[in-house]
């Protein structure tokens, strides 16, 4: 079940949503990122951003169709997991012959979850909070690989909680934002390991799995936190942000086996570019590769990063 928007996202005659705006008849004006705390400490996932010291830019609305297409596309991610086919951010191949403990908990989560009835929900949700505790219990002991699938999972785990439509799920799950964006971050500085390991050994379509999933999971979670700001609050403050992610312009190469990305590639990838720029090239009308990934990028949030004007070396 969807969550409907709730008040703080206003709207126009034609049912557009305001990204930022407050129910009110003041000029609304989009707010920097907050910082969020755990035990007093910030959360490190905003901490050093460029963009708090950088004028926003105008608002511009997104229509509740958007939101509904973004939702719809998140939730189906937990059926495509439990079928194993290419989810937007988790390869198909990652796990398929060495299965991880943490990928086996979160297909056991997502196959009860899609066979939810009344009585066994609560066992599902008890079963997905064990398995978020050993997470958190590993988490310190993470390689960069192990932190990829870590986060992943969390994303999963997230969405079931947050689109549910259960209130104490939808609670618990914004107790474990802070986590989200904290994984994330380190995440995003993990970025540059997954991108040494490609360039330094012999380039392999595995190699590249990993490094393009490592991108496509960074952005699929601020992207899940926002749209998830913006359905509770009426504020979407991450775009900024967002605009700087990086996206691969080769979106068809994450559907081929590995026999036609060598054929397609030769082993070299070409350099990936902003999110910014990413959306830039598709309204300039330049040919991309649109899958289904770079189709919730551009429903999402092309008319906001389109505005980004500027950008961050």
């Amino acid at each position: 079940m969807s969550i409907s928007p709730s008040k703080g996202i206003t709207k126009d005659q034609a049912g557009a949503v305001t990204v930022g705006a407050q129910p009110t008849k003041e000029q609304p004006v989009l707010q920097s990122p907050p910082v969020s705390t755990v035990s007093g400490s910030p959360s490190s996932a905003w901490q050093g951003s460029p963009f708090n010291t950088v004028d926003f830019p105008e608002l511009a609305p997104i229509s509740k169709e958007q939101v509904d297409f973004c939702t719809t596309q998140f939730q189906s991610c937990i059926t495509q997991l439990v079928q194993g086919v290419n989810l937007p951010f988790i390869h198909h191949s990652s796990y398929r012959h060495t299965v991880p403990r943490v990928y086996q908990d979160l297909l056991g989560v997502s196959a009860m979850y899609c066979q939810k009835t009344h009585t066994n929900l609560p066992v599902v949700f008890a079963m997905l909070d064990d398995n978020i505790s050993r997470l958190v219990a590993k988490s310190s002991s993470w390689e960069p690989e192990g932190l990829l699938l870590g986060t992943q999972a969390l994303i999963v785990y997230q969405i079931i909680r947050l689109f549910d439509g259960d209130i104490r799920q939808r609670a618990n799950a914004e107790r474990q934002i802070v986590l989200l964006e904290t994984w994330t971050s380190q995440l995003q500085a993990a970025l540059n390991t997954f991108q040494n390991t490609f360039l330094l050994e012999s380039p392999t379509h595995q190699c590249w799995v990993l490094l393009e999933s490592a991108r496509r999971t960074l952005l699929v979670s601020v992207m899940l936190q926002a749209l998830y700001s913006l359905l509770k609050d009426g504020i979407c403050s991450s775009v900024p942000y967002m605009a700087t992610l990086p996206v691969s312009l080769d979106g068809a190469l994450w559907s081929k086996s590995a026999e036609d990305w060598g054929k397609a590639t030769p082993g070299i990838e070409g350099n990936p570019v902003t999110y910014h720029e990413f959306v830039t090239k598709w309204v300039d009308g330049t040919p991309l590769q649109i899958e289904a990934y770079e189709t919730i990028l551009l429903v999402a949030c092309k008319h906001n990063a389109l505005r980004m004007s500027f950008k961050v070396s």
